[in-house]
């Protein structure tokens, strides 16, 4: 398994920079594209191939139910937004649903203060938990696989850090939601869209913000990132938000380089999917990440550069990283 990641991470090259405020996109070209043999999450809702509600009438929070109706895979990418129902949920783990089947998928609540409905079934909301977040539950949910408790977070550390985010961007939500954060920077999320505009062609991405590499996000097609583009450049934008708008300077494309030979050199833990194929984990003192696998490819591979605990030690990684030793 470890190596199916190395010869995908080979075949990705660094593109044209992209620099707005704080914040750095590097979009990744893959040498050779796969078959993308399946639809978004997004594509299949909106064209009612596939349901998501809650697994019963009264409802689970770690758990909401899929039902796909259609002929096609469907691609379910950890740390997407699914509101409505009795609460909005965010997905634990990247899932390929098969064609014609029925799964109960791993959840985690991102709206603390409501249990009713408003719908009776859930929709994509455009958005995917800030990447911040989504790093820290993918270290939650390694930890407690390798302890036999399945693809599960904590739920009270993510209400915790929706609560943190949103007093540090001084945002009010009567039931603690995390989309109201997205909803209160709107524009200012736009004014990073447009500034980070899909360049076409890539099938990945790596972001940094104030000169530190923070995540990647990378699937097996170019058309699959086109359609997951902006939920991921939201995700990493309300990070460099909260973290000040100053300006950044371009990483040496040697660093960019090395952040992926480190996510290669890592063996990595397999588990069964939730769906089909594979789910290996990469849990190491420098990075968290995890990658989906199906018939001995990549489809969707996240990690995250972990937070230092030394402010002299995060200074150090901007100065390696910005090639300055």
């Amino acid at each position: 398994m470890a190596e199916i990641i190395r010869k995908f991470l080979d075949g990705l090259k660094p593109g044209e920079s992209m620099l707005f405020k704080n914040m750095e996109v590097i979009p990744l070209i893959a040498e050779k594209e796969g078959s993308a043999d399946y639809i978004t999450l997004e594509e299949a809702l909106k064209k009612k191939l596939l349901e998501v509600t809650e697994k019963d009438q009264s409802g689970s929070v770690p758990n909401l139910r899929v039902v796909n109706k259609s002929d096609k895979k469907v691609l379910i990418v950890c740390g997407e937004e699914l509101v409505g129902a009795k609460q909005n949920r965010t997905v634990n783990v990247s899932i390929m649903v098969g064609e014609n089947c029925e799964l109960i998928i791993p959840v985690t609540c991102c709206e603390q203060g409501r249990w009713h409905y408003t719908t009776n079934e859930f929709h994509c909301s455009g958005a995917a938990l800030h990447s911040r977040l989504r790093h820290h539950t993918t270290e939650q949910i390694s930890k407690n696989l390798a302890m036999g408790k399945g693809f599960v977070a904590d739920q009270s550390e993510v209400w915790d850090e929706i609560h943190r985010k949103s007093a540090k961007m001084s945002v009010n939500s009567p039931t603690g939601a995390f989309h109201a954060i997205c909803e209160k920077y709107e524009d200012t999320l736009l004014d990073y869209l447009r500034s980070f505009a899909h360049p076409g062609g890539c099938s990945g991405i790596i972001a940094a913000i104030n000169g530190r590499i923070i995540a990647m996000d990378a699937f097996d097609s170019s058309s699959t990132m086109k359609s997951l583009w902006n939920r991921l450049i939201k995700s990493y934008t309300l990070d460099a938000i909260e973290d000040g708008d100053g300006k950044t300077t371009p990483l040496k494309k040697t660093a960019i380089r090395s952040f992926l030979e480190s996510i290669a050199a890592q063996e990595g833990k397999r588990y069964q999917s939730v769906g089909i194929g594979y789910d290996l984990r990469i849990n190491s003192e420098e990075l968290a990440g995890s990658a989906l696998l199906v018939d001995d490819a990549v489809v969707h591979i996240t990690v995250f550069r972990k937070d230092k605990v030394s402010g002299e030690i995060h200074r150090r990684d901007i100065h390696r990283d910005r090639g300055i030793f």
